[in-house]
């Protein structure tokens, strides 16, 4: 076993862990299907090279990593916009998808015979010369990572606090590790022309890590329980929880109903921004709490201020 193929196990195996977890969390977590879609691209690129570096089935893997690959980039485009809150995301969730749209005519040449030479050759051979579409989606594919880290940058340039300025630059960062992976199998393409080892799919996976938080509440580990977690939904006063980068992670419907804040509209905002908005009579006590597994978070306790009991009717009163 060579430590390009451990490389590629091990990215399998995280990979559909993380597509794993992010199915499993709540139905309305932003960004939760686009972040397991692109778990599953990154799963399907190491598949792919995985079954092509065995030596058999040389085409199969080949559209196996190819669909990883055409569908990657711009599911990953969608996660940067999450990751950022961007609104039209919100609005729109199925921007990454319409990206894809313009390279299922690549996809489809893998299985057009003699067209397939267009874009890469549907033979068994283990090594294959690359067509000029191939440059194309390059192109492309750059060109959308590229929109990403810009929003990346713009989000820390917007946010509302040093912690999550902090951690969109990071996120900006580690982008350039899988880009770094990708130029040198870019170079390599051009000199050879023939396409060879790619450790992109291996880099992608340890980005994906790093975006966890941004798109599931509460980073690898959760602060708290399921069981508790629909306690805090039904209590009567309002509770906002924020992870230990001060980014909120759950607002339950009495926070909602007293800030006048949706509860998709304050997720991975700062805490202070969100709480900012209180009216002033409410009473808010603000305290930092730590997890089983000793991840720290804070929560904010949000109450209404109790109504004054109604007066004896002093006419009443007297006639007793």
């Amino acid at each position: 076993m060579t430590l390009h193929t451990l490389a590629l196990e091990l990215t399998l195996i995280l990979a559909t862990w993380l597509a794993i977890g992010a199915w499993q969390r709540e139905n309305d977590t932003p960004g939760r299907l686009t972040y397991a879609a692109a778990a599953v691209a990154v799963v399907l690129c190491a598949a792919g090279e995985l079954i092509e570096l065995r030596g058999e089935m040389p085409l199969l893997a080949r559209r196996v990593r190819t669909l990883g690959m055409l569908t990657l980039t711009p599911l990953w485009f969608g996660v940067a916009a999450h990751a950022v809150k961007l609104p039209l995301i919100r609005r729109t969730p199925w921007i990454p998808l319409a990206l894809t749209i313009p390279l299922v005519p690549l996809y489809a040449l893998l299985y057009a015979g003699p067209w397939s030479m267009l874009f890469l050759p549907a033979s068994d051979a283990p090594q294959v010369q690359v067509g000029p579409l191939m440059w194309w989606f390059i192109a492309y594919a750059w060109t959308l990572v590229l929109m990403g880290v810009s929003l990346l940058l713009y989000g820390a340039w917007q946010a509302d606090s040093p912690e999550l300025r902090r951690v969109r630059l990071k996120l900006a960062g580690s982008v350039i590790v899988p880009l770094a992976a990708n130029a040198t199998t870019v170079w390599s393409l051009a000199r050879t022309g023939q396409t060879g080892l790619d450790l992109t799919p291996a880099m992608m996976a340890v980005t994906l890590i790093a975006f966890r938080r941004s798109i599931l509440s509460g980073g690898i580990l959760d602060v708290l329980p399921v069981a508790q977690r629909d306690i805090i939904q039904h209590l009567p006063f309002g509770v906002v929880l924020a992870d230990d980068q001060g980014a909120v992670i759950d607002v339950n419907p009495a926070a909602e109903e007293l800030l006048g804040v949706p509860r998709m509209d304050a997720l991975g905002r700062a805490l202070e921004a969100v709480i900012s908005r209180a009216p002033l009579e409410l009473r808010i006590e603000i305290s930092n709490v730590r997890g089983r597994s000793g991840e720290s978070a804070r929560f904010a306790l949000l109450e209404a201020p109790k109504a004054p009991a109604p007066s004896a009717d002093p006419v009443n009163a007297a006639a007793g």
